[in-house]
Parts: C-alpha cells; structure tokens; sequence
C-alpha cells in the first residue's frame, strides 16, 4: 500500500510492481477460514482496555481505496468474498434494525462501536466499487474488446462536446450535457445519474453520417471506454444459441456500469414485429430486449446507444417515447459547418470557403443544398478534386459529379417502393424527440 501510495502513476517500476504483487499474495495467504486474519502484534495498549490490534475492515477500506492495485486485487476477489462473509456473520442489529459492528478486540465489550461500524460500511463499499470493475472488466474480455485505460480528466462543459476540431455537425444539440459530464464522475463513487437525466438514444440516418464517431465523442465527453455490440456477436455459437448468448450479453450490461455501449448494425434484429420482413428470432430477440433494456436503463449508471439506418422498420416498442430518453436524426454536416471548417484534406491543410471564392464559384442556393448533401467522407473527396480544378465551371462540375452519386441521393428500397435517401431521411424526421 505504501508504495503505491506515494508512488506517482504511470512511474511504478517493475521491481516494485514486483513487492506489491509478493506482499499481497503473502497478505491473503494469512487470512483465515472464517474470512479475517490472526491478530498478530497489537498496535498499542490501553491502561484501561487492554490490547488494540489493528481492525480487519479498517486495514482492507485502505487496500481497496488505493487505485493502483485495482487490478492486482481483482485476483483475489474469492478471499475478499470471504472478508465480506465475516462481516454478514458478525453483524449486531440495533434499532430498527440496522446494521452495526464491533471490532471484537475486547471479549468484555459486547456493544457496537461506531468506528468499527464506519469501517465495515466503508469496506463494504469499496468492495462493492472493484465488483462493478470486475464486472466490466470480464465484459470487455467476453466481447473480445480491450478495455481502455481510464485518464482522469476534468469535467467538460457544453461548448467542449459539438463542434469539435474533429466532428463538425456544430447544429446538433442534446440538453444535459454539463449534467451527464458532472454527473459521470459520481458513477465511480456508486452513484448513478438523477432522475431525467437522459442516458439512452437511438441515432437514426443515412450511412455515412458519423454515427459511430457521435457515439465515440459522448464516450469520450464522459471519459468512459466505448463498448461496441454488433449482431455477430450473438450469433458466435450459431443460431440455435443466440437467445442464450443474448441473455447472457444483457445480464452482464445489467450488473455494469461507466460504459457506452453502441448496438451496432442491428436493424435487422429489431424489425417491426408485424412485418413480412421480420424473422422469427428477431421478433424473439426484441421481445427478450426490451424488458432488459429497461432494467438497464433504470439503473442509470451506464448509457446505452443504438445506431441505425432504418429506424422506421424498427419494431414500434423500440422507438416510442419512453423507450428510449433521445431520438437523434444524424444527417450530413449542414453547409455552414463544412464552409467553417478550414482544415479539410488528408493533411489538413485545404480551405473549402477559400478555394471556393479563390475560383470564383457563385455560390448559389443549388450550390448550397449539393454541398450540404455530402456525408463527411464525400465532402472530403469534393474538397480534394476542387483543389485540383482551374476554373469555377471545373468546380462545380466536380461537384455535380460527388453530388450525383452521394448517399442522399442513392435510392434504397422501403417495403414495396423505391426512394432516395434524402426522401426517406424527410419522412422520417417526425421520428425524432
């Protein structure tokens, strides 16, 4: 504990790592079979109590609280189980009763003491705090993800979530977030979000339009690793085996907490339960969803994400008000985002607005409404053929060219009919709250 305590982090060699790892093996060896360790020297005497040896859950409060054995400790969760045992069977109930503890050093004294109780509820919750790291730490290895390291950061502000130097969609705006920041900070110390906090949402849209990258960007305002969940993932023993292996995905997100998860790509997962499209274990799959959905959800200690791109065939129990705290239609870049954006170009270095007015190009509304049109990656291709154009007729016609073939304007098929993109993403906008 010592040396980790005045060691700074990132700065433990390894022949202190080492000393950590002997100590605490040494340490646990000793424990005993009822859960706690022989007294061995006392600390100091009383003249009128006698011997004062040092308390159980006084000396593991402090193990536990130290951050640079977390790991280590994860090794030894079946002996601090036991701990935890010792303390359930050494329990006094005093009024209305409440728990209370004494630290038995004194046979004569068969009244709880309140330092000996602050030091069980203290363990208590420090334990309680490596359990939920535990949890997501076996998540990440169950979904073969490597969980990032967490960095202590400062809390951020509105103006330090969207516009970003990397996400340009400056027009998007989701209330609370310099609550969820705030808030984020206090999941660790075992609180969860209050009440309307929102801490689920579905972004809907075209392909393209930087989904993922959202989700990222709120993972990372929150300073929380991002878990991504892909159908693939449920069907790693076959398809006779996706129910239980969903069961068991959605049981461990219900015991963890400090996580974005994105489901990724599950349209076809969660049809509308009634349509001709939906197959049986997808209507089987919703159906054992949602009411873990919603236990998550009340939980409010982890925030849950789905990405689509045809959120109007999603089965009408996923989408309603109430289901999910946000609804997001996540659309390209506005144009008075990309023309704010001065570092476009694989090296970061091309003007939009400048080369623009450099040319001459008159900058009418049809203009405007093309280069709105273009996903991120799609405006980056047409900044770099303007870059290679002469004249103001070059450019536009580079830009015909990207814009005929966009996303927006590609056609995809909705039930029996064929539209565009830009068609379907305008009916579908009423799906947003």
């Amino acid at each position: 504990m010592l040396v980790a305590a005045v060691t700074q982090s990132g700065k433990i060699n390894p022949e202190e790592t080492s000393i950590q790892r002997a100590a605490l093996k040494t340490f646990f060896s000793r424990q005993l079979k009822d859960g706690t360790w022989p007294l061995s020297r006392p600390l100091f005497h009383y003249p009128n109590y006698g011997n004062a040896y040092c308390y159980e859950y006084e000396m593991l409060t402090q193990l536990l609280a130290e951050p640079e054995l977390q790991e280590q400790l994860r090794n030894y969760l079946p002996n601090l189980s036991a701990a935890a045992a010792s303390v359930s069977n050494s329990v006094y109930r005093v009024e209305q009763g409440i728990p209370a503890w004494t630290s038995g050093h004194h046979p004569n004294q068969a009244e709880p003491e309140s330092w000996a109780t602050a030091s069980a509820y203290h363990f208590v919750h420090h334990l309680d705090r490596l359990l939920a790291d535990a949890v997501r730490h076996e998540l990440f290895l169950y979904l073969d993800q490597p969980l990032p390291l967490t960095i202590k950061r400062e809390p951020k502000e509105k103006d330090k979530f969207a516009p970003s130097p990397d996400f340009i969609d400056s027009t998007l705006d989701l209330p609370g977030k310099p609550n969820h920041s705030l808030q984020a900070d206090g999941i660790a110390k075992g609180r969860c979000f209050k009440k309307g906090t929102p801490t689920s949402a579905i972004l809907f849209g075209p392909p393209g339009t930087s989904k993922t990258e959202l989700s990222k960007k709120v993972a990372d305002f929150l300073g929380w690793p991002l878990l991504v969940i892909d159908p693939s993932l449920l069907l790693r023993k076959g398809m006779d085996g996706i129910q239980a292996e969903a069961n068991i995905i959605f049981l461990m997100l219900q015991e963890t907490e400090r996580v974005v998860v994105l489901f990724d790509e599950f349209d076809e997962l969660v049809r509308e339960r009634g349509s001709s499209d939906s197959q049986p274990f997808s209507r089987l799959l919703t159906t054992a969803m949602l009411p873990k959905l919603a236990s998550i959800h009340k939980r409010a200690s982890l925030v849950f994400i789905i990405a689509t791109n045809h959120v109007g065939e999603f089965d009408l129990a996923i989408r309603r008000r109430g289901r999910f705290d946000r609804v997001v239609q996540v659309m390209p870049p506005t144009y008075q985002a990309k023309m704010g954006k001065h570092n476009w170009g694989p090296e970061k270095n091309l003007d939009l607005e400048k080369k623009l007015q450099d040319l001459k190009v008159d900058i009418t509304d049809d203009v405007k409404h093309q280069i709105g049109d273009l996903t991120f990656d799609e405006c980056e291709s047409f900044v770099t053929e303007l870059f290679k154009a002469q004249n103001a007729q070059a450019a536009t016609s580079a830009l015909a060219a990207i814009w005929n073939q966009c996303t927006l304007q590609t056609n995809v098929s909705q039930g029996d009919e064929k539209t565009t993109w830009a068609d379907r993403c305008r009916a579908e906008a009423s799906l947003s709250h």
